[in-house]
């Protein structure tokens, strides 16, 4: 059975919440297809109304249009899934970015602080012996100076062995903070990379928002031209729509690969992390 451990728990309801925030991407608000009703009804008459290879020609505009647009519907779910995916990524890994080797940290500075702890007593005898060497030494007593001498030199060894230990166990701590440090910076520096990824993406919403007024423009023009009847200014319409549309599309691509683009580097600052 699986089990919803919390950090899972946490990105994914911070993945979904930014997936519910973002911008719709969807056609239907400016999709110039299917027709309404009454224009549809306008349309099948012009068609009826006009010679074969005319009738034949807007036909087949109406179907590359509408299918057009329904590749950018395509295109619209298949970016979605990937930036959510993407989102929920991105916040895993900057969780555990933030607790790197937190854990192997905690623990050896506890063993660096527990270690000076345990020899303290003995620095503080050490201390104390030097003391009395130094009475001893004005009380001119040779025979004390000559035991506190002895005692000092036994206890100064086993001080020189505690501070060893002490400074291979610090040394243990440094380094590893060290090459955590060094890390964390070497994965963040690989995750900024993405923002020219990102930039792309603004970009080509920002070209397809003006494309759209376009469209939204241009598709007035071919509802007026079809309710006249004017079966060549509908063809130069489908055909100015089929462009624009077709703009819209390339836009869309560029967008998916550039989320493709970020979910590599994503995997490369893992990859980087869990070395």
């Amino acid at each position: 059975m699986f089990i919803f451990k919390p950090l899972h728990l946490f990105t994914s309801l911070i993945a979904l919440s930014l997936f519910l925030t973002l911008p719709s991407i969807s056609t239907a608000a400016t999709s110039i297809l299917p027709f309404s009703p009454t224009v549809q009804t306008a349309f099948d008459k012009l068609t009826a109304d006009a010679d074969s290879a005319s009738a034949s020609q807007l036909k087949k505009q109406y179907d590359s249009l509408l299918s057009a647009q329904q590749q950018e519907d395509t295109w619209d779910g298949k970016i979605t899934a990937l930036h959510y995916r993407n989102e929920e990524a991105l916040v895993a890994i900057r969780q555990r970015i933030k607790q790197l080797n937190q854990e192997q940290l905690a623990k050896l500075a506890a063993d660096v602080k527990q270690t000076k702890e345990r020899y303290q007593p003995l620095f503080d005898l050490y201390a104390s012996l030097r003391k009395q060497q130094e009475a001893a030494k004005l009380l001119q007593s040779k025979e004390l100076n000559t035991v506190l001498k002895a005692q000092l030199e036994q206890t100064k060894r086993a001080v020189q062995l505690a501070k060893l230990d002490i400074k291979n166990k610090t040394d243990a701590y440094s380094k590893l903070k060290a090459a955590t440090v060094l890390k964390v910076k070497q994965t963040r520096a690989i995750l900024e990379t993405a923002s020219s990824q990102r930039i792309k993406i603004r970009s080509a919403k920002s070209s397809i928002s003006s494309t759209r007024k376009l469209i939204t423009a241009e598709g007035k023009l071919l509802t007026q031209s079809v309710k006249k009847g004017d079966a060549a200014a509908a063809s130069r319409s489908f055909a100015k729509l089929l462009t624009l549309q077709q703009s819209i599309l390339d836009k869309k691509q560029t967008i998916y690969s550039s989320e493709e683009q970020i979910a590599a580097i994503i995997t490369k600052a893992n990859t980087l992390l869990a070395s």
